[in-house]
């Protein structure tokens, strides 16, 4: 369990399914103005990656309420004081959220679903570079869980 201040209030982080709604609502790829149902795996894809901004990211699906980026910024700046700490939230943020079955499973199904992409991409001609991005991203997130 991860407990932080937000906006001046104690709270604790949730990987929920209101969590995971939210993650997908907020942070999916878009295919033609359609959202693709995988912000729950980007966020834990970019925190995989460590990108920084995906802790103020996953703070804003997993802590029920509505936050400027002021508050976000805040949050992240004293849980991780100051980035002292970046390192190990982000490697709590990651344990946490692979405990939730939600969480899982929507990592499992973007994995299943890269996996797919790259075979039909390997069919095609001309393209090593989707090709070579998808098997980083592959990588990255079977390495992470």
């Amino acid at each position: 369990m991860i407990e932080l201040t937000v906006k001046g209030k104690q709270a604790e982080l949730k990987f929920n399914f209101k969590a995971l709604a939210d993650a997908n609502a907020r942070y999916s790829d878009m295919n033609n103005g359609v959202p693709m149902g995988n912000g729950a795996a980007n966020l834990f894809l970019g925190l995989a990656q460590d990108e920084i901004e995906s802790v103020a990211k996953v703070i804003d699906v997993a802590v029920p309420g509505k936050f400027t980026m002021d508050d976000l910024g805040a949050a992240v700046e004293e849980l991780t004081e100051g980035g002292e700490k970046i390192d190990e939230v982000i490697a709590e943020f990651k344990a946490e959220m692979l405990k939730s079955g939600f969480f899982m499973k929507a990592i499992n199904n973007q994995i299943k679903r890269t996996e797919e992409a790259l075979v039909k991409l390997k069919g095609m001609e001309n393209e090593e570079g989707a090709i070579m991005s998808l098997e980083k991203v592959l990588n990255v997130m079977k390495e992470n869980i």
